[in-house]
């Protein structure tokens, strides 16, 4: 009877020892399967994430083909270097059509900073009176580029008709950065 009972014994240590193999080999599993789990939903929000990244590239796209003539458009108020030049001349033009004793020059020879903005300054003085000098504001206002008129002094009055001296100081925005 002792040898049936041994066997009976090593019989269920052996069934133990296996059960407790296969409940840790469970304990494992599990323990990959959470993880490959985690990995999975961290997949699929990340998925979920692109998409939604793609979708505000692809809106962004859209938005630029509709108005990319406009941003181009409104890229053209602000000059170049260049067309500072070009922008001074026909100032001077412009000024002379309406006054005499024109001068338009630089108030200063680099640009300055407004917030994210640059801006040129310029002096334009001229004798004229009163119908010409609203002329040349009206005309000066339909250039294609982005001004301000900053101050306006008018002294030396001729009479309510007669001409005068006027001095203007005029913000020229320009491209940031200032290059050609």
């Amino acid at each position: 009877m002792k040898k049936k009972s041994l066997f009976l014994d090593s019989s269920l240590e052996r069934l133990i020892v296996i059960l407790l193999g296969i409940a840790l080999i469970n304990v494992g599993l599990f323990y990959v399967l959470r993880t490959q789990v985690n990995v999975i939903r961290l997949l699929q929000q990340q998925k979920k994430q692109l998409e939604q990244d793609q979708s505000i590239i692809n809106s962004s796209e859209e938005i630029y083909a509709t108005y990319k003539d406009n941003i181009e458009d409104l890229l053209a108020v602000f000059p170049s270097e260049e067309d500072v030049l070009v922008f001074l001349e026909t100032l001077q033009d412009v000024a002379k059509k309406h006054g005499s004793n024109v001068s338009a020059r630089f108030f200063s020879s680099s640009p300055q900073q407004e917030g994210d903005k640059l801006f040129l300054l310029f002096r334009v003085t001229l004798t004229t009176n009163k119908d010409s000098l609203i002329s040349f504001l009206q005309e000066l206002e339909q250039l294609p580029y982005m001004t301000r008129l900053m101050t306006l002094s008018m002294g030396d009055f001729n009479g309510i008709q007669g001409d005068m001296n006027v001095t203007l100081l005029i913000k020229l925005y320009v491209k940031n950065p200032f290059t050609s």
